[in-house]
């Protein structure tokens, strides 16, 4: 059809391109405006693919079949176009094509609206501590939803490296009273800050002096420790005519 534009970059203007084309630009320009789709990499069919004879080509362009055969080897050799012959003609593609298909309207769909960012209340943390000494967290994330976290039970190498003084605590009750369990490393940490390292390094003492006499609570873990701290206080309030006594209040 004529009358309509063809889509050609002004490079087909660089000197190289006109060594390389020379007056073959004009079936080129043919092939161009006869390109029915141009695939993502680029390489557009002719006529839909179909084979094309010279006397296609010659109605519109009036060249001698020998001329025409020039300008498709010289068009192929120089990599503007590919060929494939068959008994009905040549199929024909354009490399690096692009062309403006008037007939087919590019739609581009658009992304639904991203609504705003609500502004949630800050998060409600609420923390339980379990039987193995880890802890239960309730974490109120907005007014709809509420997750609950089980925080991991920290080793006592971990522990250690985070604060020193507990590794004085487990050491001195590992030594004096018994084995301090995994398990009992948090209630470490939290004896030290309800009562301080020295009290509670006295208190393990005190624990380990006391085994085996009238009255003396039994405490045989920290869990233990933590619980009965008011009993051995109050134990040693009673013995301060021993000979050997530990205050640890």
């Amino acid at each position: 059809m004529k009358g309509f534009g063809i889509y050609v970059k002004n490079d087909l203007l660089d000197v190289k391109h006109h060594k390389a084309m020379g007056a073959s630009v004009w079936l080129y320009l043919w092939l161009l405006d006869k390109m029915t789709s141009v695939s993502d990499e680029g390489v557009g069919k002719v006529l839909g693919g179909k084979p094309i004879k010279y006397s296609e080509v010659t109605e519109e362009l009036d060249l001698t079949e020998r001329t025409y055969q020039r300008y498709i080897k010289q068009l192929r050799s120089a990599g503007y176009i590919n060929t494939t012959k068959t008994m009905y003609g040549l199929i024909i593609s354009v490399n690096k094509a692009e062309k403006i298909f008037s007939n087919r309207k590019v739609t581009t769909k658009m992304a639904a609206p991203v609504p705003p960012k609500s502004v949630k209340a800050p998060a409600k943390n609420v923390v339980s501590e379990t039987k193995n000494g880890g802890t239960n967290k309730t974490i109120q994330l907005d007014n709809t939803k509420t997750i609950q976290v089980k925080t991991k039970v920290l080793t006592k190498k971990q522990l250690e490296n985070r604060d020193p003084s507990v590794t004085q605590l487990i050491s001195a009750f590992d030594s004096q009273v018994g084995k301090v369990h995994r398990e009992q490393s948090m209630v470490a940490i939290q004896l030290i800050k309800q009562h301080g390292l020295e009290k509670c390094l006295q208190a393990v003492m005190g624990v380990a002096d006391s085994r085996g006499q009238q009255y003396a609570p039994n405490i045989a873990s920290l869990e233990e420790l933590r619980d009965k701290w008011v009993k051995l206080e109050n134990f040693y309030a009673r013995q301060t005519n021993k000979r050997k006594t530990v205050h640890i209040s």
